[in-house]
């Protein structure tokens, strides 16, 4: 967590990091509720 923390206070512009970092860093929640909804305004899309 320091590693995160150090790179956000140099505003680094790339990192490399394996998956579970990615995976982590995405689970917030308003990221969580923001995908909830386009995923239902998705699945309530009218298809042909």
């Amino acid at each position: 967590m320091e590693s995160k923390s150090k790179m956000m206070q140099q505003q680094a512009d790339i990192v490399t990091c394996g998956l579970e970092v990615y995976k982590e860093a995405m689970e917030r929640p308003f990221t969580t509720h923001g995908l909830s909804v386009f995923g239902n305004a998705w699945d309530e899309t009218a298809k042909e």
